[in-house]
């Protein structure tokens, strides 16, 4: 199987995302870009929770800014404010 066939999982993790693109795919990892997820509330961006398809064992989420946060046995991505 190449990682055409893996794309379909990869995208019923992130049902519950209007607009996800996987970007790559590896031997044990996706990189996946998602769009749109993020609100502005007065001077902070606020990104409200979204269930996950599955557990996922290292989720990695990549803010604009460039800041990380990594969540281990992750099912939903957290609620989080940024500016």
């Amino acid at each position: 199987m190449g990682a055409y066939n893996l794309e379909p999982a990869i995208g019923d993790l992130f049902w519950d995302f209007d607009d996800m693109e996987v970007l790559d795919i590896g031997k044990d990892n996706a990189v996946v870009f998602v769009k749109d997820v993020s609100r502005k509330n007065d001077e902070y961006y606020l990104h409200d929770s979204h269930e996950l398809g599955d557990t996922v064992d290292i989720l990695t989420i990549v803010y604009p800014d460039g800041s990380s946060r990594t969540i281990l046995d992750a099912s939903e991505t957290p609620d989080t404010f940024y500016n």
